[in-house]
């Protein structure tokens, strides 16, 4: 199982199931690490934090401002 599998280590929404039938429902998770013992996999999460999200929003407008005036931003 490797982070590709995770769509690059980011996760939407998550629920984790607990051995008591429980569980918990998170949103905007990173896949932090993987670990398998003994053929159980566990992994290790962390929330994005609110200063990420907000960057990624303000990366992914910039990106489609460029694309939509056809300027390359590598270049700039």
């Amino acid at each position: 199982m490797q982070e590709e599998d995770f769509g690059g280590g980011k996760l939407d929404h998550v629920i984790i199931d607990g051995p008591d039938g429980e569980h918990e429902e998170h949103d905007n998770m990173a896949l932090v690490q993987i670990t398998e013992v003994n053929a159980d996999y566990w992994f290790v999460l962390r929330e994005y934090s609110e200063q990420e999200i907000w960057m990624a929003k303000v990366n992914s407008n910039m990106e489609y401002i460029a694309m939509m005036a056809d300027i390359d931003l590598e270049e700039v």
